[in-house]
């Protein structure tokens, strides 16, 4: 029994092949013998017309999955244009990445790129809202930019529209951190009664 295992033509282009053994024979009759030769037959004509489909795409997946590391390695090491030029070549073939843009994001800051930093942590940000990580990241640089009013305005907005005490101590280390001493320390109390 032959089946192609996945979705589609270039699905995971595997083959199962179970040939069910009688008694230790594998073909008793002329008749099974033939029927498994035709079976085989097409069936390698199948995988032919897979196989070289299902190599191209496991060779891109590798290179995006190399480019992804590479872009990690050389952002932790600080090579900030070159983890931006990886995490480019990989947001090419898998565009809104969050994860992918937040890491760009600190790349273009790492380079000095304010407003390409942006960018990149702004559509994290909206590609998925709630990552405390994207909020942070883009709060912080918009305060590096000039835009602290801006980026008080969105911390409170997430914080009055989730009423989570994460929320609200993520504006309250924002404000201390701003030089706003009094009105960090009543946001943070403010966290402390809404997580006991």
């Amino acid at each position: 029994l032959w089946r192609v295992v996945g979705r589609g033509r270039w699905a995971w282009c595997s083959i199962l092949v179970d040939l069910r053994a009688n008694g230790g024979a594998i073909m008793k009759t002329n008749r099974t013998w033939a029927r498994t030769v035709i079976v085989v037959s097409a069936a390698a004509v199948l995988v032919g017309g897979l196989m070289p489909g299902c190599v191209q795409r496991v060779e891109r997946e590798r290179l995006l999955a190399d480019s992804r590391s590479e872009g990690d390695r050389a952002l932790r090491l600080g090579k900030f244009d070159e983890a931006a030029g990886w995490y480019e070549q990989y947001l090419e073939e898998r565009p809104a990445r969050p994860e992918v843009m937040y890491h760009l994001g600190l790349a273009y800051e790492g380079m000095g790129e304010p407003s390409a930093a942006r960018e990149a942590l702004s559509v994290a940000h909206e590609l998925d809202p709630d990552e405390p990580a994207y909020i942070e990241a883009l709060a912080r640089n918009m305060a590096k930019n000039g835009e602290t009013d801006a980026a008080l305005d969105m911390l409170e907005r997430i914080a009055a529209e989730s009423m989570r005490a994460d929320a609200h101590r993520r504006l309250g280390r924002f404000l201390l951190d701003q030089g706003f001493a009094d009105e960090g320390v009543r946001v943070l109390r403010a966290a402390a009664e809404l997580d006991p």
